[in-house]
């Protein structure tokens, strides 16, 4: 029988070593190298920074639990470290509005498999940049860069939202759209703005680059795009919208 060190506070052990080398976190039996019992959480970070989970913010993603909560407490543990990838596993998540800072990066597993879908009645916008109602309209040099949108879907749910809900708002520059579906909206599918003027920010550029954007069924237009100029759109797609 193998020998167990466990250090406890009270009667629970936090901390047990065996012989063999295996350790456990609440746990004194661990049959693992590395046996946890209970909940984790922490920082993963890969070669561009932190990684921001929404499964460790409490999102569940099974198409009926309202994860908006969850999912803008990752956006917005991110955007207090100045920026990172959120990223958004397999599955349906139910949601309000969230809104999109500067230097924030969401990411899905795909676009068919990562869905993002109004909630009933909500009639909002389900992505929409921070400060947008206020910037919209004004030709300002303001709103969020350096952000991205990336493999996943959102599903506007217009048969539940009969009075307003647009796929993605935004004021902004210098972003990037890869390889996102927005379908079934009550109002526009995508739009966004930013100054027709000649501004340059500072250090990068004006200029934003859209891969694979698809935009279909929505009540009104699919693609609206009021700036950034001098952007690069590939492949995008519009079909189906009134």
């Amino acid at each position: 029988t193998s020998s167990v060190s466990t250090f406890a506070t009270s009667t629970t052990p936090t901390l047990a070593l065996t012989s063999a080398g295996n350790v456990g976190i609440g746990t004194s039996t661990p049959s693992f190298k590395l046996e946890v019992n209970g909940t984790a959480r922490g920082t993963i970070y890969d070669s561009g920074g932190a990684v921001y989970n929404v499964k460790a913010y409490g999102a569940v993603g099974d198409s009926s639990t309202n994860d908006t909560q969850a999912l803008q407490a990752a956006i917005d543990a991110a955007n207090a470290a100045g920026g990172g990838v959120v990223f958004i596993p397999e599955g349906m998540y139910m949601t309000n509005t969230l809104t999109l800072y500067s230097n924030i990066k969401i990411k899905g597993a795909g676009m068919d498999t990562t869905v993002l879908k109004l909630n009933n009645g909500a009639n909002q916008d389900v992505i929409k940049g921070e400060n947008f109602d206020s910037l919209t309209g004004m030709n300002g040099s303001g709103g969020i860069y350096g952000w991205s949108l990336e493999d996943f879907s959102i599903n506007g749910n217009n048969t539940n939202n009969l009075t307003g809900g647009a796929g993605v708002r935004v004021y902004g520059y210098d972003f990037t759209v890869r390889n996102v579906g927005i379908y079934i909206t009550r109002d526009v599918g995508w739009y966004s703005e930013w100054e027709q003027g000649f501004t340059t920010p500072w250090p990068n550029s004006m200029e934003s680059h859209v891969y694979n954007l698809k935009v279909h069924d929505s009540s009104t237009h699919g693609i609206v795009w009021a700036g950034p100029h001098d952007s690069v759109l590939t492949d995008p797609s519009a079909y189906e919208n009134n």
